[in-house]
């Protein structure tokens, strides 16, 4: 499929405003409880958002390994498309398209298995009749990300043009706009992606790159932010561990079920179980030597 770029910019999860939010937080036998309870609205678009893995993280089991392999299959039956916050270069920009993707994994720091990872969701989409879209960025939005001749990237216009192709392909699908057959409108059209353009409360100074307010006038109400967190990554982000549900959560989690924080009716957290430390496997007593007696 070629050289793939994930884009999210982590380091701004902090980003939504959370201080009026009163939280629910209650931990599942299984993630097919938690979806019973949050496809009870009935949405049009669920926009998955993660809180990325890096290569210094935790080696535990990546968020999108686990939409993949475990949380798809409990919602594929209801859903027709899904768009995946993820681009494929050309190859028709010339020397500033491989700039800006090489100098973009690079801030990521995302590990060497993130792209395979990407790749199986789309293929594994694809598979179980879920048609999977990517964005496509222009040459101009190349140019306009890495404006200068010194090679830096502009994150804010980054940011800025991720928002807009999502956004527009998002409402494209859900319109019939981008697609060869006729819209299942019975059906959800999924999003996967990092946790700040999905945002349904925003900070003030990060409105303009979340597409949830747009997504969810065209659907009249029926959209979902859910967001998904591995424990080991977020442990040691204080802007994680700061928001009101977090201490809630370390004092109810049980361990192997996953919990379900609810912001709101449209707004949700699911922090996946811990994974288990493997014990230390015992030495073995040491055999004592033999003892050899001595002829009298």
């Amino acid at each position: 499929m070629g050289r793939i770029s994930l884009v999210a910019v982590s380091i701004l999860l902090s980003a939504t405003a959370l201080a009026e939010l009163h939280y629910t937080v209650k931990s599942y036998d299984t993630a097919d409880q938690i979806f019973k309870e949050i496809l009870k609205s009935k949405p049009r678009v669920i926009a998955f958002g993660e809180y990325h893995e890096t290569k210094e993280g935790s080696k535990v089991k990546s968020a999108i390994k686990r939409f993949t392999q475990d949380l798809l299959a409990l919602v594929q039956k209801h859903s027709s498309d899904i768009v995946v916050e993820t681009w494929i270069p050309s190859g028709k920009c010339g020397t500033k398209e491989a700039a800006v993707t090489k100098k973009v994994e690079e801030t990521i720091n995302r590990p060497a298995t993130t792209e395979d990872e990407v790749v199986t969701l789309i293929e594994t989409a694809d598979k179980v009749g879920v048609e999977p879209h990517i964005l496509t960025l222009s040459c101009e939005e190349y140019a306009s990300i890495q404006p200068g001749a010194d090679g830096n990237i502009d994150y804010v216009k980054l940011l800025d043009v991720i928002t807009g192709q999502l956004r527009k392909t998002i409402l494209g699908i859900v319109a019939g706009k981008l697609l060869e057959k006729a819209p299942r409108r019975d059906k959800m059209v999924l999003v996967y992606g990092g946790a700040l353009h999905n945002d349904v409360y925003p900070s003030k100074d990060f409105e303009t790159f979340s597409f949830a307010r747009q997504v969810n006038k065209m659907v009249k109400g029926k959209y979902l932010e859910v967001d998904l967190y591995v424990p080991e990554f977020i442990e040691d982000d204080k802007s994680v561990t700061a928001e009101a549900w977090y201490p809630i959560w370390e004092k109810q989690a049980q361990p192997g079920k996953p919990t379900l924080v609810r912001r709101s009716a449209s707004s949700y957290i699911i922090v996946f179980p811990r994974t288990p430390v493997a014990a230390p496997s015992a030495t073995p007593p040491a055999t004592p030597p033999a003892t050899v007696e001595k002829p009298g």
